[in-house]
């Protein structure tokens, strides 16, 4: 079992709860994943995608989300965020990946499915970790102490 940390943004966390085309994939490739987390974010996020698309599959996403460990959103990381590369980085995303990267040296990559969000993660150092087939984005960040 790999005992690094991922980190997984809104659009892969909603996969997990919602049956989508690269659901099952996601589901497999995280088996063998030791732990996961997320920013506070993805509690608004996941819960407002999911009770769009699916309003029956709220406790699964809520389920999903206390299986995460949640990372606080305090000052420091949106100063982190704010100062992040590329300058096009959504908002949204940019805070995501300053949640990642607190994480540290523990932090095997980060799971998305949003290519603007992965883009970000290789500027700040990262290299695409996931197997193609999954439709996903991996991406390993390098730890910044």
């Amino acid at each position: 079992m790999n005992a690094d940390v991922w980190y997984l943004d809104s659009s892969a966390s909603v996969k997990t709860v919602l049956r989508e085309t690269e659901s099952e994939a996601l589901l497999t490739w995280l088996e063998d994943k030791a732990r996961f987390v997320a920013c506070e974010l993805a509690r608004v996020e996941v819960v407002r995608s999911v009770a769009a698309s699916d309003p029956a599959a709220l406790p699964r996403a809520r389920a999903a989300l206390a299986a995460l460990t949640l990372l606080r959103l305090d000052d420091s990381l949106y100063a982190r965020a704010a100062d992040l590369d590329p300058p096009l980085l959504r908002s949204i995303d940019a805070i995501h990946l300053a949640a990642a990267l607190i994480v540290g040296r523990e932090l095997a990559g980060v799971a998305t499915y949003d290519a603007r969000m992965a883009d970000g993660a290789r500027v700040a150092g990262g290299r695409t970790t996931l197997r193609p087939e999954l439709c996903a984005i991996g991406v390993r960040v390098a730890a910044r102490d």
